[in-house]
Protein backbone atom coordinates (compact mmCIF):
# COMPACT_ATOMS: atom_id res chain seq x y z
CA UNK A 1 0.00 0.00 0.00
CA UNK A 2 1.32 3.82 -1.05
CA UNK A 3 2.52 5.65 2.04
CA UNK A 4 1.80 9.58 1.68
CA UNK A 5 0.29 11.49 3.89
CA UNK A 6 -3.16 13.14 2.57
CA UNK A 7 -6.28 13.86 3.66
CA UNK A 8 -9.06 13.19 1.57
CA UNK A 9 -11.65 16.17 3.02
CA UNK A 10 -10.43 19.35 4.45
CA UNK A 11 -12.49 21.33 7.41
CA UNK A 12 -15.31 22.46 5.15
CA UNK A 13 -15.75 19.45 4.12
CA UNK A 14 -15.66 17.47 7.28
CA UNK A 15 -18.47 19.99 8.62
CA UNK A 16 -20.58 19.69 5.84
CA UNK A 17 -20.10 15.83 6.14
CA UNK A 18 -21.04 15.66 9.67
CA UNK A 19 -24.47 17.51 8.73
CA UNK A 20 -24.98 15.38 6.11
CA UNK A 21 -24.88 12.90 8.55
CA UNK A 22 -26.92 14.39 10.94
CA UNK A 23 -29.40 13.95 8.51
CA UNK A 24 -29.26 10.60 7.73
CA UNK A 25 -31.79 8.09 8.84
CA UNK A 26 -30.81 5.68 10.96
CA UNK A 27 -31.35 2.07 9.41
CA UNK A 28 -30.17 0.57 13.03
CA UNK A 29 -32.61 2.87 15.07
CA UNK A 30 -34.14 1.10 18.27
CA UNK A 31 -37.18 -0.96 17.80
CA UNK A 32 -40.13 -1.90 19.94
CA UNK A 33 -40.80 -5.55 19.56
CA UNK A 34 -44.17 -5.38 18.62
CA UNK A 35 -44.97 -9.36 16.73
CA UNK A 36 -45.28 -7.51 13.14
CA UNK A 37 -41.77 -6.07 14.04
CA UNK A 38 -40.20 -9.47 15.46
CA UNK A 39 -41.66 -11.48 12.70
CA UNK A 40 -40.50 -8.76 9.74
CA UNK A 41 -37.20 -9.36 11.37
CA UNK A 42 -37.05 -12.84 11.29
CA UNK A 43 -38.15 -12.95 7.97
CA UNK A 44 -35.37 -10.81 6.77
CA UNK A 45 -32.54 -13.00 8.83
CA UNK A 46 -33.92 -16.00 6.89
CA UNK A 47 -33.32 -14.37 3.63
CA UNK A 48 -29.62 -13.37 4.60
CA UNK A 49 -28.78 -16.55 6.03
CA UNK A 50 -30.19 -18.28 3.05
CA UNK A 51 -27.41 -16.87 0.57
CA UNK A 52 -24.51 -17.25 3.04
CA UNK A 53 -22.15 -20.22 3.67
CA UNK A 54 -22.99 -22.28 6.86
CA UNK A 55 -19.75 -23.22 8.51
CA UNK A 56 -18.67 -26.90 9.56
CA UNK A 57 -19.65 -26.04 13.05
CA UNK A 58 -21.31 -23.64 14.82
CA UNK A 59 -19.00 -20.92 15.68
CA UNK A 60 -18.76 -17.71 18.12
CA UNK A 61 -18.74 -14.06 16.46
CA UNK A 62 -16.16 -11.68 16.79
CA UNK A 63 -16.76 -9.12 19.20
CA UNK A 64 -14.09 -7.05 17.80
CA UNK A 65 -15.33 -6.91 14.29
CA UNK A 66 -18.71 -6.31 15.88
CA UNK A 67 -17.30 -2.67 17.29
CA UNK A 68 -15.34 -1.66 14.32
CA UNK A 69 -18.45 -2.53 11.94
CA UNK A 70 -20.84 -0.56 14.28
CA UNK A 71 -18.21 2.37 14.18
CA UNK A 72 -17.92 2.25 10.60
CA UNK A 73 -21.53 1.33 9.59
CA UNK A 74 -23.30 3.55 11.83
CA UNK A 75 -25.52 5.65 9.77
CA UNK A 76 -25.36 3.23 6.17
CA UNK A 77 -26.21 0.09 5.20
CA UNK A 78 -24.25 -2.90 6.06
CA UNK A 79 -22.78 -3.63 2.91
CA UNK A 80 -20.77 -0.70 3.38
CA UNK A 81 -19.56 -1.94 6.72
CA UNK A 82 -18.83 -5.34 5.19
CA UNK A 83 -16.68 -4.35 2.34
CA UNK A 84 -14.65 -2.12 5.01
CA UNK A 85 -14.16 -4.94 6.72
CA UNK A 86 -13.36 -7.60 3.38
CA UNK A 87 -10.73 -5.22 2.45
CA UNK A 88 -8.82 -5.00 5.92
CA UNK A 89 -8.58 -9.01 5.53
CA UNK A 90 -7.39 -8.32 2.34
CA UNK A 91 -4.81 -5.63 2.63
CA UNK A 92 -3.50 -6.38 6.57
CA UNK A 93 -1.58 -9.83 7.81
CA UNK A 94 -3.91 -9.98 10.85
CA UNK A 95 -5.17 -6.83 13.25
CA UNK A 96 -1.44 -6.02 14.47
CA UNK A 97 -1.03 -4.70 11.01
CA UNK A 98 -4.80 -2.58 10.88
CA UNK A 99 -3.19 -1.28 14.70
CA UNK A 100 -0.06 0.09 13.21
CA UNK A 101 -1.53 1.54 10.34
CA UNK A 102 -1.73 5.33 10.23
CA UNK A 103 -5.36 6.12 10.39
CA UNK A 104 -5.09 8.49 7.06
CA UNK A 105 -3.55 5.24 5.60
CA UNK A 106 -6.97 3.55 6.28
CA UNK A 107 -9.01 6.09 5.14
CA UNK A 108 -7.32 6.07 1.41
CA UNK A 109 -8.09 2.60 1.67
CA UNK A 110 -12.01 3.13 2.24
CA UNK A 111 -12.06 6.50 0.42
CA UNK A 112 -14.68 5.23 -2.23
CA UNK A 113 -16.81 4.28 0.55
CA UNK A 114 -19.99 5.79 1.65
CA UNK A 115 -18.70 6.44 5.22
CA UNK A 116 -19.21 9.89 6.81
CA UNK A 117 -16.70 11.23 8.89
CA UNK A 118 -14.16 8.64 6.98
CA UNK A 119 -10.76 9.86 8.63
CA UNK A 120 -12.35 9.82 12.26
CA UNK A 121 -13.85 6.91 12.17
CA UNK A 122 -10.70 5.27 10.43
CA UNK A 123 -8.68 6.78 13.46
CA UNK A 124 -11.21 5.69 16.47
CA UNK A 125 -10.95 2.16 14.64
CA UNK A 126 -6.75 2.89 15.16
CA UNK A 127 -7.22 4.09 18.51
CA UNK A 128 -9.90 0.51 19.63
CA UNK A 129 -7.43 -1.82 18.47
CA UNK A 130 -4.86 -0.44 19.83
CA UNK A 131 -6.27 0.08 23.73
CA UNK A 132 -7.53 -3.72 23.20
CA UNK A 133 -4.53 -4.83 22.38
CA UNK A 134 -2.97 -2.76 25.76
CA UNK A 135 -5.69 -4.05 27.45
CA UNK A 136 -6.45 -7.93 26.17
CA UNK A 137 -2.60 -8.31 24.91
CA UNK A 138 -4.17 -9.57 21.81
CA UNK A 139 -6.69 -8.12 19.82
CA UNK A 140 -9.49 -9.92 20.49
CA UNK A 141 -12.63 -8.88 23.24
CA UNK A 142 -14.00 -12.68 23.83
CA UNK A 143 -13.38 -12.51 27.75
CA UNK A 144 -15.69 -9.80 27.82
CA UNK A 145 -18.79 -12.81 27.65
CA UNK A 146 -17.53 -14.24 31.04
CA UNK A 147 -17.61 -10.86 32.83
CA UNK A 148 -20.52 -10.00 35.01
CA UNK A 149 -22.03 -6.67 34.13
CA UNK A 150 -20.36 -4.70 36.44
CA UNK A 151 -16.73 -6.09 35.36
CA UNK A 152 -17.99 -5.22 31.62
CA UNK A 153 -18.58 -1.52 32.79
CA UNK A 154 -14.92 -1.48 34.28
CA UNK A 155 -13.61 -3.29 31.25
CA UNK A 156 -15.36 -0.18 28.71
CA UNK A 157 -13.46 2.28 31.12
CA UNK A 158 -9.97 1.00 30.09
CA UNK A 159 -11.44 1.25 26.28
CA UNK A 160 -12.34 5.00 26.21
CA UNK A 161 -11.69 4.70 22.48
CA UNK A 162 -15.25 2.53 22.40
CA UNK A 163 -17.75 5.12 21.79
CA UNK A 164 -21.25 4.63 23.96
CA UNK A 165 -22.67 3.72 20.70
CA UNK A 166 -20.69 0.74 19.50
CA UNK A 167 -21.00 -0.05 23.55
CA UNK A 168 -24.60 -0.19 22.94
CA UNK A 169 -24.20 -2.15 20.44
CA UNK A 170 -21.71 -4.89 21.67
CA UNK A 171 -24.23 -5.15 24.55
CA UNK A 172 -27.16 -5.92 23.11
CA UNK A 173 -25.10 -9.06 20.84
CA UNK A 174 -23.99 -9.89 23.83
CA UNK A 175 -28.06 -10.18 25.45
CA UNK A 176 -29.01 -11.98 22.35
CA UNK A 177 -26.32 -14.15 22.76
CA UNK A 178 -27.39 -14.91 26.08
CA UNK A 179 -31.07 -15.73 25.11
CA UNK A 180 -30.30 -17.29 21.47
CA UNK A 181 -27.01 -19.26 22.42
CA UNK A 182 -26.69 -19.99 26.17
CA UNK A 183 -27.94 -23.86 27.68
CA UNK A 184 -29.18 -22.38 30.93
CA UNK A 185 -32.37 -20.24 31.11
CA UNK A 186 -32.43 -16.69 29.80
CA UNK A 187 -35.84 -15.57 31.46
CA UNK A 188 -33.77 -12.26 32.73
CA UNK A 189 -32.38 -11.12 29.22
CA UNK A 190 -35.35 -12.01 27.58
CA UNK A 191 -37.25 -9.61 29.72
CA UNK A 192 -34.48 -6.79 29.46
CA UNK A 193 -35.24 -6.96 25.78
CA UNK A 194 -39.03 -7.01 25.93
CA UNK A 195 -39.05 -10.72 24.24
CA UNK A 196 -42.14 -11.48 26.68
CA UNK A 197 -45.46 -13.23 26.15
CA UNK A 198 -46.57 -15.53 23.46
CA UNK A 199 -45.44 -13.31 20.22
CA UNK A 200 -41.78 -12.74 22.43
CA UNK A 201 -41.59 -16.74 23.17
CA UNK A 202 -42.20 -17.57 19.63
CA UNK A 203 -39.75 -14.85 18.21
CA UNK A 204 -36.73 -16.55 20.66
CA UNK A 205 -37.65 -20.15 19.80
CA UNK A 206 -37.36 -19.42 15.91
CA UNK A 207 -34.42 -17.59 16.33
CA UNK A 208 -32.64 -20.10 18.44
CA UNK A 209 -33.63 -22.88 15.09
CA UNK A 210 -32.37 -20.60 12.75
CA UNK A 211 -29.21 -19.63 14.45
CA UNK A 212 -28.45 -22.82 15.86
CA UNK A 213 -26.19 -24.02 12.96
CA UNK A 214 -24.15 -20.89 13.02
CA UNK A 215 -23.53 -19.99 16.58
CA UNK A 216 -23.94 -16.18 16.32
CA UNK A 217 -25.20 -13.33 14.60
CA UNK A 218 -23.15 -12.34 11.59
CA UNK A 219 -22.78 -9.15 10.37
CA UNK A 220 -22.71 -9.31 6.76
CA UNK A 221 -25.95 -9.09 4.26
CA UNK A 222 -24.54 -11.50 1.37
CA UNK A 223 -21.22 -13.22 1.08
CA UNK A 224 -17.82 -11.16 0.66
CA UNK A 225 -17.86 -8.88 -2.50
CA UNK A 226 -20.88 -9.10 -3.55
CA UNK A 227 -22.20 -5.40 -3.97
CA UNK A 228 -25.18 -6.45 -5.30
CA UNK A 229 -26.97 -7.56 -1.91
CA UNK A 230 -29.68 -5.33 -1.29
CA UNK A 231 -30.90 -5.80 2.28
CA UNK A 232 -29.80 -3.02 4.32
CA UNK A 233 -29.06 -4.51 7.60
CA UNK A 234 -27.46 -7.77 8.62
CA UNK A 235 -28.78 -10.18 10.93
CA UNK A 236 -26.76 -8.82 14.08
CA UNK A 237 -28.29 -5.17 13.26
CA UNK A 238 -31.62 -6.50 12.74
CA UNK A 239 -31.59 -7.78 16.15
CA UNK A 240 -29.84 -5.12 18.13
CA UNK A 241 -32.71 -2.86 17.53
CA UNK A 242 -34.65 -5.03 19.32
CA UNK A 243 -35.67 -3.64 22.45
CA UNK A 244 -32.70 -1.32 22.16
CA UNK A 245 -34.42 1.73 23.49
CA UNK A 246 -35.48 -0.31 27.04
CA UNK A 247 -31.80 0.47 28.22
Amino acid sequence: MTKKKTRSKGTGDADAAGAATSTRVDPRAPVEPKPAVLQQTLEECARILAVLDKPAEPQPGDLVTAVIHQVLGAGVPCRVPQEALRRFEVEFVDRNELRVTEAYETEEMLADLDIPDLFERCRTVQQIVTQVYGDQNRIDLTAIRALSITERKGMFQRLPAIPPSAIAYLNQILTFEDVLFAPRSAARSQVKLGLEGAAGEEFVQRAREMFAPIGHLPLVVGKPGDTAATHVLCPSCLLARIGASRK
